[in-house]
């Protein structure tokens, strides 16, 4: 099936579609040494990306989402 797509008006998705929406973490400030989760480093947000996490979290706040999937970094899950 091909879909055709007017690039004049605005996307609307074929019937049956699914929306994902891919959202990284907010900014984090330089890891410290130590800490790792899994090898990798698990700093949390700073000022810039709490920020960040507080303007997704109001743009999607009205959105009805059926599932969330995030990891255990914590800046993933202050994000």
């Amino acid at each position: 099936m091909r879909v055709k797509v007017d690039f004049q008006r605005p996307f609307i998705a074929p019937d049956g579609a699914q929306e994902v929406l891919l959202v990284r973490h907010g900014a984090v400030d330089a890891p410290l040494p130590g800490g790792l989760v899994d090898g990798r480093s698990d700093p949390p947000l700073n000022e810039r990306g709490r920020e960040q996490a507080a303007a997704i979290a109001g743009r999607l706040g009205g959105e009805r989402l059926a599932a969330l999937f995030t990891t255990p970094l914590r800046r993933t899950t202050e994000t």
